[in-house]
């Protein structure tokens, strides 16, 4: 499979997410309208900001991490050979999800440290989006709007999309699985609560600290004790 594949799957998955969570409710759709039109405008200009912040200078600050240079080679391996590779012995110390969308990355952008940060910034940008939309759909436009300045403007939160971890495309599918177990919990339809499983599996396998998205969410069900024909699904 392409390296391309991977990458048009990692930019798809976000963006048909923010379609449906608008798309299918009400609180959403009132987003756009000319009544809102301020929340708009200021979630345009936070997002703005927050992208702004990630990609400027990004190409020298801060000095290279130790892990953007093993990905950058275990990359490049994977692409001339088409085996997850470094110093020519199987690496396993992360699935291999991660280096095929840097793949595609880096025959977009060229091959580097800077694109896998750039990779990163826009990843979290993106993710932040949609816990906007997350948190607008359960709490209001309020708390929304909180929860987005807080995430764009952190600054331990920007040094971080600022470096090309794993963690900040992995942010994308910790929202989408968030947004999915919300609505397995709203609906009678127990292929939500197979999507939920899917969602919440897929950011454990991603990488291995996902483990703990799985424990907030057991966490959670501990102290609300709601849906529990969910769960067991």
């Amino acid at each position: 499979m392409s390296f391309e594949i991977f990458l048009i799957v990692a930019i798809l998955v976000p963006v048909i997410s923010i379609f449906f969570m608008v798309k299918d409710h009400t609180p959403l759709k009132s987003l756009f309208d000319r009544k809102h039109r301020v929340e708009a405008i200021a979630l345009f200009f936070i997002f703005i900001t927050a992208l702004v912040m990630r990609l400027l200078y990004i190409d020298t600050r801060p000095g290279w991490e130790l892990d953007e240079v093993v990905y950058m080679q275990v990359t490049n391996n994977l692409i001339k050979s088409g085996y997850v590779l470094l110093n020519n012995a199987p690496y396993l110390s992360h699935p291999p999800f991660y280096f095929y969308i840097l793949g595609g990355d880096f025959h977009l952008l060229g091959a580097g440290v800077e694109q896998s940060r750039i990779l990163a910034s826009i990843s979290q940008v993106t993710a932040f989006v949609l816990l906007y939309f997350v948190m607008r759909d359960m709490r209001g436009r309020y708390a929304a709007i909180l929860a987005a300045c807080f995430f764009a403007l952190d600054g331990w939160i920007i040094f971080t999309a600022r470096v090309g971890w794993i963690e900040n495309t992995q942010l994308l599918l910790i929202a989408l699985s968030i947004w999915v177990y919300y609505k397995a919990q709203q609906k009678t339809n127990p292929w939500w609560s197979v999507a939920s499983g899917i969602a919440i599996g897929s950011v454990v396998i991603y990488k291995h600290i996902g483990a703990f998205i799985f424990i907030m969410f057991i966490v959670h069900f501990i102290f609300t004790r709601r849906n529990i024909r969910m769960h067991i699904w």
